[in-house]
């Protein structure tokens, strides 16, 4: 089952300064958003980046089962992360 977006008062520790361009529709829509649920811009970018990578990582694990149903992980791969993404 899928989980729901949930957006998280907590304050993500953030770092790494990043210049990046949205389009006018989705900044505006994350700019609401972000007002509405009192946070910070920054900190929805954050949660919706980390949501979404989440969720490409279940599925890549679903179509991984589903092609090798009886593959089994051996001993080097446990705690590897698919993309090398660490949650």
């Amino acid at each position: 089952m899928k989980s729901l977006f949930t957006i998280q008062k907590s304050r993500p520790e953030a770092n790494i300064p990043r210049t990046i361009r949205f389009t006018e529709p989705l900044f505006e829509e994350l700019h609401q958003t972000a007002s509405i649920h009192e946070i910070s811009f920054n900190s929805l970018v954050l949660q919706c980046c980390r949501y979404a990578l989440d969720r490409m990582r279940e599925e890549a694990g679903r179509a991984e089962e589903t092609k090798n149903p009886r593959v089994e992980r051996g001993p080097h791969e446990v705690g590897r992360e698919p993309y090398g993404i660490a949650p």
